[in-house]
């Protein structure tokens, strides 16, 4: 579900707080050039393929490889090396740990379950009892995976981690808070997600707030004004309030800052002097430095095909997938 107009009683402090820009000096961040982009190499016998997901070290890229009879395989790239691992048939592979391990949903039923790859095998990850299925979002580089379970209407769900070796756990949820959902997960093992307390019998989004949990599983409040979290990384989480992406430092208390671009939140990444932000939609990629302004990931057609990005590194490379000419072609962008 996504979010819904309801922040009418937090535009006052949102107002305030998006004056914030973080440029040198005060002044407006100067113009960066555009990332350079090259094409991946891709299996053989692919006519389409896409770039899901990765690990921030940048080691590792997964993604879907489609051949000339509809048949998907999943594909990983070890630095610009395609490898086959296997079919995926509706499968969508959703995030690579630094161990090369792949995790992944594939449908169940009416719903999906999550997955683990991992040295040649894929096995299913355990749904909670009491649940309905559960997706895998985030793996760390310990093998921990965040992920969401749910009921069988959907409307109650649950923040859930399975271990390296798959046993699951839920995690709690705030007082009053019926949708809980995880969104990433730290190399700490703190996971970053989203409470939302939904008025369920007239579809009607009361209160949505990002939230945290320790690797003990304690649970604590972020941010209030209606946001929801996308990425954490060395404690920095990422999220969207009211469509704009903010940036949120700090433990245990949190200092909030506007990043000066827009559009949805997609990945953060930070390096030892600068913190990155992955956003907007597939006609308006971009890459924010939140102390230097944004840096455009180009495609081949962006007024008609556009293209996704998903995948922010430390060292500053973007993957994702162009989609000119009816086609889904690897890319991977190299950024200042």
């Amino acid at each position: 579900m996504r979010i819904k107009p309801l922040l009418s009683l937090f535009t006052g402090a949102v107002t305030l707080l998006a004056s914030t820009v973080l440029a040198a000096g005060g002044s407006s961040a100067a113009t960066v050039p555009d990332c350079a982009r090259d094409l991946l190499p891709t299996l053989p016998g692919s006519i389409g393929t896409t770039v899901d997901a990765g690990d921030p070290g940048g080691r590792y890229q997964v993604g879907r490889s489609e051949d000339a009879s509809g048949r998907y395989r999943l594909v990983r790239w070890t630095g610009d090396q395609p490898a086959d691992l296997g079919p995926l048939d509706a499968s969508v592979p959703t995030g690579a740990g630094y161990n090369g391990d792949v995790i992944g949903n594939a449908p169940a039923g009416d719903g999906w379950q999550g997955w683990r790859w991992r040295q040649g095998v894929r096995t299913a990850l355990p749904t909670p009892a009491g649940f309905a299925g559960a997706t895998a979002e985030a793996i760390n580089d310990s093998g921990v995976i965040a992920g969401t379970a749910y009921d069988a209407d959907g409307w109650n769900t649950r923040a859930v981690v399975w271990s390296a070796n798959n046993q699951v756990r839920v995690l709690s949820a705030p007082t009053g808070f019926n949708n809980v959902k995880a969104a990433d997960i730290d190399f700490d093992g703190t996971v970053a997600g989203t409470a939302e307390d939904w008025d369920v019998p007239n579809a009607h989004l009361r209160q949505q707030e990002t939230v945290r949990w320790s690797a003990a599983g304690a649970i604590d409040r972020v941010n209030q004004t209606g946001s929801s979290a996308k990425a954490i990384f060395n404690g920095q989480i990422a999220a969207d309030v009211a469509g704009r992406p903010w940036v949120f430092f700090g433990y245990p208390t949190y200092d909030e800052v506007a990043v000066a671009a827009t559009g949805p939140v997609r990945d953060i990444a930070v390096n030892s002097i600068r913190t990155m932000v992955l956003l907007g939609d597939r006609y308006n990629l971009q890459l924010v430095d939140i102390d230097r302004g944004p840096q455009r990931l180009p495609v081949e057609d962006p007024a008609v095909s556009g293209g996704a990005a998903t995948v922010v590194t430390g060292d500053l490379k973007v993957y994702g997938t162009d989609f000119a000419r009816g086609l889904r072609t690897p890319v991977r962008w190299t950024c200042n």
